[in-house]
């Protein structure tokens, strides 16, 4: 019975693991090349993250939890189009008592293969010559641009897969940071920044950096530590309330921040103004807004969930969003919270879980742990990146 036991434990989690590849690769590699079976890979994955949930163990309170959770966001699937809040649900709930370090090795070495093989292939198929770049000016700096960004959808996309990666590096590497870890990460940024020439993830990547540093060096004592749990709270609030000030007041310091952060603050205003409001969401794609009706996306994870995934979405997420600031973490696990509220401050991925991967922290805090199982996969995670 125990070696029956034993093996079932090492079977769910190798369920959780292929789930969790197959969801990486739909994320991190060039929509370009994966869009005709991408959706074919997501069932896929759902199934194997539904194999891991039926195998594992849950209290009564999570169950329950579970249950409602699942029916909301069934019906904000529905009302809103999008897919990406259920599959993050799914390998959420399927990865109680995976170690946090496991899913975030596995996310880091797939999506840095995905990244790697996408521009290869583009690089292969496409060629590459001057004509596929151009010019642009940063503080008075010449700055030599992809214009189809490698083979990816958008320049933004591709610095914040860069982004996702390093992140998780810092994370691991924690503990063990040296000057070449902080000169490898900084030279890894500014080199994508040169191919994107994305101005908002060099300055979010920047201020990683930094927080990085801030964090590894801050006493638990110091007034700098105390305030970082407000942050993400901060964060949210200012999503809604820089918008509301622009549209009374849109000269002067709010044009030159708004300038700063690529209009984003008017695009949000604009956003809230046009978009639906509604309790499970609604299909914001094709929205138009301004004088000269532009399309009209939101660029603020939080600004994008209040209106495409609703009300109740909403408040689920404010409701998180306060309790961090009332939760422990380890000073890494910080880290990678307030550094994914930065971007999502700035890009609307928050809802992604292999991007935003700080949702995976996040959960832990309402699972009821179990002893966790010693398996195959963890023996080979365990030596890399340590």
């Amino acid at each position: 019975m125990n070696k029956i036991i034993k093996k079932s434990y090492e079977i769910k989690d190798v369920y959780f693991f292929l789930g969790i590849v197959l969801l990486t690769i739909t994320v991190f590699f060039s929509p370009e090349y994966i869009n005709p079976i991408k959706k074919y890979i997501g069932v896929i994955a759902v199934i194997l993250f539904l194999a891991k949930i039926s195998l594992s163990e849950y209290t009564k309170k999570e169950y329950i939890i579970a249950f409602f959770c699942g029916v909301i966001l069934c019906i904000s699937t529905y009302f809103s189009g999008r897919e990406a809040l259920l599959m993050s649900y799914f390998a959420i709930l399927s990865s109680k008592n995976v170690e946090i370090r496991s899913i975030f090795k596995t996310i880091f070495w797939v999506g840095l293969i995905s990244l790697i093989t996408s521009i290869a292939v583009y690089l292969s198929v496409d060629g590459f010559s001057q004509s596929l770049l151009e010019s642009r000016q940063f503080f008075g700096i010449e700055v030599s641009v992809s214009k189809n960004s490698l083979g990816y959808s958008h320049a933004n996309m591709l610095y914040l897969l860069m982004f996702v990666l390093t992140s998780i590096y810092g994370f691991l590497k924690f503990k063990t940071l040296g000057v070449i870890d902080y000169v490898a990460i900084l030279l890894v940024s500014i080199a994508f920044f040169a191919i994107t020439f994305s101005r908002t993830g060099i300055v979010v990547s920047l201020a990683s950096i930094i927080i990085l540093y801030i964090l590894k060096r801050s006493n638990r004592d110091s007034w700098i530590y105390k305030a970082i749990p407000y942050i993400p709270l901060i964060l949210l609030v200012l999503s809604f309330v820089l918008p509301l000030i622009y549209n009374v007041y849109p000269n002067g310091i709010m044009h030159i921040l708004n300038r700063t952060l690529s209009d984003r603050i008017y695009y949000s205003a604009e956003f809230l103004r046009v978009a639906k409001q509604t309790f499970f969401g609604t299909d914001v794609h094709g929205l138009l807004g301004g004088e000269n009706d532009f399309p009209l996306r939101a660029d603020n994870s939080f600004v994008l969930i209040l209106r495409a995934y609703g009300y109740i979405n909403f408040i689920i997420l404010s409701f998180l969003t306060f309790k961090i600031s009332r939760q422990e973490f380890k000073k890494e696990e910080w880290y990678i919270i307030i550094i994914m509220y930065l971007y999502c401050f700035t890009e609307g991925f928050f809802v992604i879980a292999v991007q935003n991967v700080s949702l995976f922290i996040l959960s832990k805090k309402y699972f009821k742990y179990t002893e966790i199982q010693k398996n195959l996969l963890g023996m080979l995670w365990r030596k890399s990146i340590e």
